[in-house]
């Protein structure tokens, strides 16, 4: 045991011997103790994106429900974790649920590498095959070129249309890269696509399209497996909520191919946990890293790598 083991498992400790209402207060004092503007500020987050709520009130019930009924799945996910910097992000997410602010968040931001391109966690060799899944304007493609230049093939999915436009512009001229102005999912299938002011956010199959959406459309969905026939070798997914299905449509490829993985995993109440024990369930070799670049007011972009 050390101080990282410390402040985990007397966090545990809370949540485990609180019931939900317990939990919902201790979040509720911790909302109401925030200074005016940064109330007003989170509350107007959660309405503008919807994923884990659209009012505070909805936000903590369902938190408070996830720490509850699942926190034997926390305990086994921080045992799961492969390095101390997970342990510590893990911790200090937790933590920042429940007081609704976690300085030690900060401190926890990946400022060294690429996002999603840790080479502490990954190694990169020639013949790579990159799915990229949420190109958003391609700059992650871009980035994976720089740490693996050797590649052999990129396939990239973007649901969004002026998303999609950018990044064939901003690609052009490169060789063996696959685009699809598609969203990956468990089967091939035609969704229901929100799409917000805010384009790094569209979502698809949600019926809570937050404050900021802008249209709601038609998009073809398709699954990895079906859709890509060679080994892949690394895939990340960043599609804002969407990420539970598109891991089952890569199921195959997972189960054969030991890809390695960069997942986001703060889309969701559930997300930090439904994605690893699915990954775990479809192979049990898998080592898991967490890594952090938010900030350290509202918990949010954190990725699951898997290797």
């Amino acid at each position: 045991m050390n101080y990282i083991d410390d402040a985990f498992y007397e966090l545990a400790q809370v949540i485990t011997s609180a019931d939900a209402a317990g939990a919902r207060g201790i979040m509720a004092d911790s909302f109401r103790g925030l200074a005016p503007e940064l109330r007003q500020g989170v509350a107007g987050y959660f309405a503008r994106y919807g994923f884990w709520g659209e009012s505070v009130d909805e936000v903590i019930g369902q938190r408070a429900d996830t720490l509850m009924r699942r926190d034997r799945g926390f305990i086994w996910l921080y045992d799961r974790l492969a390095d101390w910097r997970s342990k510590f992000i893990l911790t200090a997410f937790l933590q920042s649920w429940l007081a609704f602010r976690a300085p030690a968040l900060g401190s926890a931001v990946e400022t060294l590498f690429l996002e999603y391109f840790d080479l502490d966690v990954f190694d990169f060799g020639d013949g790579e095959v990159f799915v990229d899944c949420g190109v958003y304007g391609g700059e992650n493609i871009l980035d994976f070129i720089k740490v693996c230049p050797d590649y052999k093939h990129i396939y990239g999915f973007e649901a969004e249309a002026k998303n999609f436009e950018r990044c064939k512009s901003k690609l052009c001229g490169l060789g063996n890269i696959t685009l699809y102005n598609k969203c990956v999912y468990d089967t091939a299938t035609v969704l229901r696509f929100t799409e917000h002011n805010d384009l790094s956010s569209s979502r698809v199959g949600s019926e809570k399209d937050g404050a900021y959406a802008s249209s709601v459309t038609e998009i073809e969905a398709v699954a990895i497996d079906a859709q890509i026939q060679e080994k892949i070798t690394f895939i990340k997914m960043d599609i804002e909520g969407a990420e539970m299905k598109a891991l089952a449509g890569a199921k195959s490829h997972i189960i054969n191919d030991k890809p390695k993985l960069a997942i986001s995993v703060y889309h969701g109440n559930t997300d930090i946990l439904d994605v690893p024990n699915a990954i775990d369930d479809y192979r049990d070799d898998y080592k898991f890293h967490l890594r952090y670049r938010g900030g350290d007011l509202i918990a949010s972009e954190l990725t699951l790598l898997a290797v």
